[in-house]
């Protein structure tokens, strides 16, 4: 359907679940694995991609410190009506 946006959301937390602000966050297409965005999570962790329909797509989620923090989700998000 043309003009309807898909997106996929969340929060950057670290292994304990806590909320982790300013992440990059890399959306990668799970077909082939290329990456096809880049944003950075907002203070409170709150991130948005925007994609098309019926892909399938990972996150992987990086804040530099010490230590480092960092993850990965299942490979199987699909985008929901935005």
């Amino acid at each position: 359907m043309a003009g309807v946006s898909y997106k996929i959301s969340g929060v950057t937390r670290d292994a304990a679940g806590n909320a982790v602000g300013n992440c990059i966050v890399d959306l990668f297409y799970t077909q082939d694995d290329v990456k096809a965005a880049t944003v950075q999570s907002d203070d409170s962790g709150n991130f948005t991609f925007l994609i098309g329909p019926n892909l399938q797509c990972y996150i992987v989620a990086y804040l530099a410190g010490s230590p480092d923090v960092y993850g990965t989700t299942i490979n199987t998000l699909v985008g929901q009506s935005a």
